[in-house]
């Protein structure tokens, strides 16, 4: 058929339409499906929990759901003119296109990138790309996880059991883990390294091959207990160390359960306890010593308790104590319960002595002496002694000098030890221990027999101060104390006499005080005695100046050799030979002298000497306490005669102010024919002249003002103010705040004359329209506040007259502060602070 031919048969019309009809209804019902299908995608996509893009090959995005927004905090309108290099900062652009452009169709690719979020912040993702075909597109849907918080849990995780398991090898225990049933299956390097097995060795049961033979029953049978029971528990055993030595450990389980609280294995440790073993036993026999010390048991007793105590604690050692002769080197007696010897009566056997140049070398040195090879030792002089060490099974001997609180050698401990070497640590300490525990035997000897011989010094010096106490509660005169304080030195001293002498503050001089001759007290004013001890310098009389250097007593023990002092013929004619001068000290001062004369060539003991020393320093005491008795009694007539010049001023003055005030105010209303307020004036001042009339009679009688006997403190301070402004130009307020605490009434006193004080200063001088009183119960302090608009006054200037004054001494006296602010025209305020602590110590000092 040519073309443009019609062909032989042409369908019909109608039929034509309504193929394409059918056609047309098709592809509306396909389409209409094909966008449904795409919004349910489109929907599908923006509500995946997961951050995913669309991307073209060329890593293009072109749509970003939500979830990815919210994950790099970007709006998707930024993100859809962004790249993926703009965010990821884990791998370059040549990366991300060369991962992008090299998926096949329906190939899934996953990675893990860095993201860079819009606040800086860096996040680790897991990423999943496939290319498909959307919507008859060639493209790339990227899924984005973040896992940062997952690594960063499980770095952590990581962390945690690596530091657990050095945390585990690190504790200063040995560390183990078992299961349920006991096998265990787990040891710390410590543990390993301690006993020399390795781990295969260990786990399970092995671990019972490194414990002592005689302490694994005992041991295993805990254990089983422990896990019979399921609950924790302890026990101890012997473990041997890798070098075979076995130490005391403390074996410590606790179980493991889970949430549910089921047994899942137990936890334990092993602590060496050697050393409080060691202690243990120290501490232990220690005590028994102590005992038997404090109980006075006899010294050979303590010892051999001692020896024992050490020979029990070690094993391969026999122990021996010599206890030396006072001021040498020979034993008087050795005890060591291993050699038979425990008896003080029986003399030592040389044989087991060590030899004198080993306890001298020990005693001069003051430091052990270690022989740790008996048969290398170059002992040539004592080779009796080492053979028969040697003979007995003896390797070494450790010697120690027993030393006195002071260094002094009072004995030695001496140590046979089987085994060849020097001592160790846990020896050493037990050594030291054991030669001071014979040292405090041997010295509480020692001091047995002080105490005896100091007795006689004690009851001298107890007499001496009962006399002393019993003359100054009965003398006031210096003279009379002083007589009975020489009379019993010359007493408890068996003296002939004695003299005192004091150095005088102003020139430094030495003067005669007084002297007890014959049985009577002497003068510097007797005849006799006086123009023949003048005061004189330090440096004129010998021994003088070494007496007020040293601050020691000094014997001059013939003065009828060739000694010259003024008053030498004086003391010879009365037969003193001897004489000892003893310094009297103040605060560590010599502030005088007491000489102490014998009728014959004396010596004397340290203790005589500490009797004479503490006798003088009684007399010091005495003279002085007489001395400031005196001095207080000065001070108390001062302070009474000031109590009765301030209450007198505040009394009458005062009153009197108060007086003056109304006569003139009663004359002012006479010049204005005001009558009846003229008598209202003179009635008040008849008034105020009697309050200070009794008010003064009550001062000289040291008794409570009128105006606090039936009022408090603020009552009787408003009333003040009224009575004494009443009738004036003068505008008085008083206040009160916070809440009324009780005050003590020497406070209540000097509030209420301070009030008055400052108020009559207003009315005379200040020339003021207003006046405040205000009186402040603080938390913590009382605080008093008076304050005018006066003329003021310069209050740093001088005034005269005791108002002020006064004011302070109340104020100080009661332990607070005042404050005085006034100048020329801008009035005055005065503030009283009293805090409360001043007023328990107030309390204190007021008499009851």
């Amino acid at each position: 058929m040519k073309p443009y031919d019609k062909p032989e048969h042409t369908p019909p019309l109608a039929d034509t339409a309504d193929t394409l009809k059918h056609e047309l209804a098709r592809c509306r019902s396909e389409l209409a499906q094909a966008r449904a299908q795409a919004k349910a995608m489109a929907d599908v996509f923006m509500h995946l929990a997961d951050a995913t893009f669309i991307v073209e090959r060329d890593a293009t995005i072109i749509d970003a759901n939500p979830a990815a927004c919210a994950l790099l905090g970007y709006s998707r309108e930024a993100l859809l003119h962004m790249y993926p290099w703009d965010f990821v900062i884990s791998a370059s652009r040549e990366e991300i296109l060369t991962l992008t452009q090299g998926l096949q169709p329906g190939e899934v690719a996953t990675v893990q990138r860095v993201y860079r979020r819009h606040d800086q912040e860096q996040l680790l993702i897991d990423l999943r790309l496939i290319r498909c075909n959307l919507g008859g597109r060639d493209l790339i849907m990227v899924s984005c996880r973040d896992v940062t918080a997952r690594e960063r849990a499980s770095e952590a995780l990581s962390r945690s059991e690596n530091h657990q398991r050095q945390l585990l090898d690190s504790i200063p225990g040995l560390v183990w883990s078992a299961k349920a049933t006991g096998e265990v299956e787990y040891h710390n390097n410590r543990w390993t390294d301690y006993t020399g097995l390795t781990v295969e060795q260990a786990n399970g049961w092995g671990w019972q091959s490194a414990i002592y033979p005689d302490d694994l029953p005992k041991l295993v049978s805990q254990w089983q207990t422990l896990l019979a029971t399921g609950s924790a528990g302890e026990g101890e055993a012997r473990l041997r160390r890798h070098d075979g030595v076995y130490r005391w450990y403390l074996f410590r389980g606790v179980p493991v359960r889970d949430d549910a609280g089921k047994l899942i294995g137990w936890f334990g440790m092993n602590t060496d306890i050697e050393d409080r073993k060691w202690a243990e036993s120290l501490l232990a026999a220690e005590k028994r010593v102590l005992e038997m010390i404090a109980q006075g048991m006899a010294l050979s007793d303590v010892f051999a308790a001692i020896c024992l105590a050490a020979d029990e604690m070690s094993a391969d050692t026999c122990s021996l104590i010599l206890d030396f002769e006072a001021g040498s080197r020979s034993a008087r007696s050795a005890i060591a319960p291993g050699f038979g010897l425990t008896s003080e009566s029986v003399p030592p056997p040389t044989h087991w002595l060590p030899p004198d140049a080993l306890l001298q070398h020990i005693c001069d040195s003051k430091l052990p002496v270690v022989v740790g090879k008996l048969a290398q030792a170059d002992l040539q002089a004592d080779q009796v002694w080492r053979e028969r060490l040697l003979q007995s099974g003896f390797q070494a001997c450790w010697l120690s000098p027993i030393l006195s609180s002071v260094g002094t050698a009072l004995g030695a401990f001496v140590m046979y030890s089987r085994l060849a070497g020097e001592p160790g640590l846990q020896h050493g300490k037990m050594i030291e221990q054991i030669t001071h525990l014979a040292a405090i035997a041997i010295e509480r000897r020692c001091a047995a027999e002080a105490l005896r011989a100091a007795g006689q010094l004690a009851r001298g010096q107890v007499e001496a101060l009962t006399h002393t106490v019993d003359a100054l509660a009965i003398e006031s005169e210096p003279e009379r104390i002083a007589e009975h304080v020489l009379r019993t030195i010359t007493s408890q001293l068996g003296a002939l006499g004695c003299s005192l002498w004091r150095r005088e503050e102003d020139s430094g001089l030495v003067a005669f005080a007084f002297a007890f001759e014959h049985g009577r007290i002497v003068m510097p004013s007797d005849p006799k005695v006086g123009p023949v001890s003048p005061a004189l310098r330090i440096e004129d009389v010998w021994p003088w100046p070494e007496v007020f250097r040293t601050g020691k007593p000094y014997l001059l023990e013939d003065i009828r050799e060739d000694l010259r002092f003024p008053w030498r013929d004086h003391v010879l004619a009365l037969g003193v030979i001897s004489i000892l001068i003893v310094p009297m000290l103040v605060a560590g001062e010599v502030e005088g002298v007491i000489g102490i004369r014998f009728s014959a060539r004396r010596t004397f003991s340290t203790d005589e000497t500490d009797l004479a020393q503490a006798l003088a320093n009684l007399a010091m005491l005495a003279l002085q306490l007489t001395r400031l008795s005196v001095q207080n009694r000065s001070a108390a007539v001062l302070a009474e005669r000031n109590r009765m010049a301030r209450d007198i001023h505040d009394t009458l003055a005062q009153g009197f102010t108060g007086v003056i005030v109304q006569l003139e105010a009663a004359a002012d209303a006479s010049a204005k024919a005001l009558n009846d307020e003229a008598k209202a004036h003179m009635l008040r001042a008849a008034e105020l002249a009697r309050d200070s009339l009794k008010e003064a009679r009550r001062s000289v009688q040291a008794l409570r003002p009128q105006a606090l006997q039936d009022k408090t403190l603020c009552e009787a301070l408003g009333s003040l103010v009224h009575t004494m402004t009443q009738g004036t130009a003068l505008k008085a307020v008083f206040s009160v705040e916070g809440k009324l605490a009780s005050l003590p009434a020497e406070w209540e006193e000097n509030l209420l004359r301070i009030g008055q004080e400052v108020l009559t200063n207003t009315l005379r001088h200040a020339q003021a329209q207003q006046f405040s009183v205000q009186l402040a119960f603080a938390p913590s302090a009382l605080k008093l506040t008076l304050q005018d608009d006066g003329k003021g006054f310069d209050a740093r200037s001088k005034h005269d007259g005791f108002g002020l004054l006064g004011i302070r001494e109340r104020v100080t006296g009661m332990g607070g502060q005042v404050s005085i602010h006034s100048q020329a025209g801008a009035g005055t305020t005065i503030h009283v602070t009293l805090p409360y602590l001043a007023a328990e110590h107030s309390a204190e000092r007021t008499p009851q």
